[in-house]
Protein backbone atom coordinates (compact mmCIF):
# COMPACT_ATOMS: atom_id res chain seq x y z
CA UNK A 1 0.00 0.00 0.00
CA UNK A 2 1.30 3.30 -1.14
CA UNK A 3 0.67 6.52 1.53
CA UNK A 4 0.72 9.96 -0.51
CA UNK A 5 -0.01 13.32 1.14
CA UNK A 6 0.28 16.64 -0.84
CA UNK A 7 0.06 20.28 0.70
CA UNK A 8 0.57 23.47 -0.03
CA UNK A 9 0.88 26.14 2.87
CA UNK A 10 2.37 26.79 5.58
CA UNK A 11 6.18 25.37 5.63
CA UNK A 12 5.53 24.69 9.50
CA UNK A 13 2.70 22.17 8.89
CA UNK A 14 3.87 20.40 5.81
CA UNK A 15 7.90 20.10 7.19
CA UNK A 16 5.39 18.51 10.40
CA UNK A 17 3.42 15.85 8.05
CA UNK A 18 6.40 15.02 6.05
CA UNK A 19 7.92 13.86 8.87
CA UNK A 20 4.58 12.24 10.11
CA UNK A 21 4.62 10.68 6.36
CA UNK A 22 8.61 9.47 6.58
CA UNK A 23 7.32 7.55 9.32
CA UNK A 24 4.84 5.92 8.48
CA UNK A 25 3.80 1.88 9.09
CA UNK A 26 0.34 1.69 9.50
CA UNK A 27 -2.05 4.33 7.61
CA UNK A 28 -4.38 4.67 10.73
CA UNK A 29 -1.66 5.39 13.54
CA UNK A 30 -0.66 8.28 10.29
CA UNK A 31 -4.27 9.36 9.71
CA UNK A 32 -4.72 9.48 13.72
CA UNK A 33 -1.15 11.95 13.99
CA UNK A 34 -2.26 13.94 10.88
CA UNK A 35 -5.94 14.29 12.62
CA UNK A 36 -4.38 15.36 15.84
CA UNK A 37 -2.06 17.77 14.32
CA UNK A 38 -4.93 19.38 12.07
CA UNK A 39 -6.90 19.94 15.70
CA UNK A 40 -3.80 21.31 17.17
CA UNK A 41 -3.37 24.12 14.17
CA UNK A 42 -7.03 25.12 14.77
CA UNK A 43 -6.02 25.41 18.02
CA UNK A 44 -3.47 27.68 17.28
CA UNK A 45 -5.66 29.19 15.14
CA UNK A 46 -8.16 30.64 17.55
CA UNK A 47 -4.67 31.54 19.39
CA UNK A 48 -3.76 33.86 17.12
CA UNK A 49 -7.12 35.37 16.22
CA UNK A 50 -6.35 34.36 12.31
CA UNK A 51 -2.74 34.81 11.94
CA UNK A 52 -1.57 31.17 12.18
CA UNK A 53 -2.57 29.86 8.84
CA UNK A 54 -4.37 32.96 7.33
CA UNK A 55 -3.95 36.99 7.56
CA UNK A 56 -5.39 38.10 11.52
CA UNK A 57 -9.23 38.35 11.49
CA UNK A 58 -10.90 41.32 11.14
CA UNK A 59 -11.18 43.00 14.89
CA UNK A 60 -14.64 42.71 16.24
CA UNK A 61 -17.54 45.62 15.31
CA UNK A 62 -17.81 48.00 18.37
CA UNK A 63 -21.29 46.91 18.94
CA UNK A 64 -20.10 43.53 19.12
CA UNK A 65 -17.67 44.38 21.91
CA UNK A 66 -19.98 46.69 23.57
CA UNK A 67 -23.11 43.76 23.85
CA UNK A 68 -20.23 41.21 24.44
CA UNK A 69 -18.85 43.22 27.45
CA UNK A 70 -23.03 43.82 28.61
CA UNK A 71 -23.82 40.37 28.67
CA UNK A 72 -20.28 39.78 30.85
CA UNK A 73 -17.77 37.78 28.32
CA UNK A 74 -14.89 41.08 27.92
CA UNK A 75 -13.74 42.38 24.73
CA UNK A 76 -12.19 39.02 22.81
CA UNK A 77 -10.48 37.32 22.08
CA UNK A 78 -11.98 37.20 18.65
CA UNK A 79 -14.22 34.19 18.19
CA UNK A 80 -14.13 32.82 21.56
CA UNK A 81 -17.09 34.02 23.76
CA UNK A 82 -18.07 31.01 25.22
CA UNK A 83 -15.60 28.46 23.92
CA UNK A 84 -18.06 26.07 22.52
CA UNK A 85 -16.75 27.04 18.75
CA UNK A 86 -13.32 26.35 19.73
CA UNK A 87 -14.40 23.08 20.79
CA UNK A 88 -16.34 21.87 18.41
CA UNK A 89 -13.70 20.22 15.80
CA UNK A 90 -13.65 16.40 15.62
CA UNK A 91 -11.32 14.38 13.49
CA UNK A 92 -13.17 10.80 12.12
CA UNK A 93 -10.83 8.51 10.84
CA UNK A 94 -12.11 5.82 8.11
CA UNK A 95 -9.92 3.27 6.64
CA UNK A 96 -7.99 5.26 4.48
CA UNK A 97 -8.62 8.91 5.37
CA UNK A 98 -8.95 11.20 8.26
CA UNK A 99 -11.90 14.23 8.20
CA UNK A 100 -11.39 17.06 10.41
CA UNK A 101 -15.20 18.54 10.74
CA UNK A 102 -16.84 21.32 13.07
CA UNK A 103 -20.26 20.28 14.74
CA UNK A 104 -20.88 23.71 15.16
CA UNK A 105 -23.75 25.50 13.12
CA UNK A 106 -22.21 28.85 13.11
CA UNK A 107 -18.70 27.78 11.68
CA UNK A 108 -19.59 27.91 8.15
CA UNK A 109 -20.69 31.59 8.53
CA UNK A 110 -17.09 32.54 10.02
CA UNK A 111 -15.37 30.28 7.88
CA UNK A 112 -16.63 31.70 4.52
CA UNK A 113 -17.97 34.87 5.77
CA UNK A 114 -21.64 37.08 5.24
CA UNK A 115 -23.13 40.09 3.67
CA UNK A 116 -23.14 41.45 7.71
CA UNK A 117 -19.49 39.87 9.05
CA UNK A 118 -16.50 39.41 7.90
CA UNK A 119 -14.72 36.43 6.49
CA UNK A 120 -12.88 34.94 9.77
CA UNK A 121 -11.19 31.05 8.72
CA UNK A 122 -10.38 28.93 11.30
CA UNK A 123 -9.01 26.17 8.65
CA UNK A 124 -7.02 26.86 5.35
CA UNK A 125 -8.62 24.10 2.93
CA UNK A 126 -7.99 24.41 -0.98
CA UNK A 127 -10.54 23.68 -3.33
CA UNK A 128 -9.46 19.86 -3.61
CA UNK A 129 -9.71 19.32 0.51
CA UNK A 130 -13.15 21.52 0.29
CA UNK A 131 -14.43 18.34 -2.22
CA UNK A 132 -13.49 15.99 0.12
Amino acid sequence: MSFIISLNGDERIIGKLDKIKRSVDEPRKALEDIGKLVIEEKDKQFDSEGSRLTSKWAALAQETIKQRIRMGYGAGPILQRTGKLKKAFEALFGKNHVRVKSTSPIFKYHQAGTPNMPQRKILHMDEPMKQN
